[in-house]
């Protein structure tokens, strides 16, 4: 596979997360390739499996642009990517793990929509009342 093909997956990865309203990726790899998921209302759900060279490949790239180190497996790293470099517009905090299985990557993307308030989200009146009771105490919640 080509850098430029490396290069385009992740971008395309990317996009399709943030158009799906994903607030992660993960990336496991393993011994058979790896599977790509992506965090949606909570619910993490596979979304595609990829051979191993591609999995290698993805992994380096994202590290590349976290600002890891590429060759290091065996301990975890935490990075992140700038939102000019993304081509999502949205800053992406990436975090590796070493596992039985390979390494695991995640990618949380921020700034994913409109931030709600409190009215907005849905609450029942009660707890609505009680949740800003609690917010406004001075001594926290």
């Amino acid at each position: 596979m080509e850098d430029s093909d490396v290069i385009s997956f992740v971008d395309e990865l990317l996009q399709r997360a943030s158009d799906a309203g994903a607030s992660d990726i993960h990336v496991q790899s393993g011994p058979d390739g790896g599977t790509i998921s992506f965090r949606v209302d909570g619910c993490l759900a596979p979304v595609e499996k990829v051979p191993s060279s591609l999995v290698q490949r993805l992994l380096g790239r994202v590290k590349f642009l976290a600002r890891l180190r590429t060759y290091q497996e065996s301990f975890p790293q935490d990075g992140r990517i700038s939102a000019g470099d993304t081509g999502i517009g949205r800053e992406v905090r990436v975090a590796t793990y070493p596992t039985v299985s390979g390494e695991k990557l995640v990618m949380r993307l921020y700034g994913s929509g409109p931030v709600l308030t409190l009215g907005e989200i849905g609450l029942d009146e009660e707890a609505a009342t009680v949740l800003q009771r609690s917010i406004s105490s001075p001594s926290g919640m």
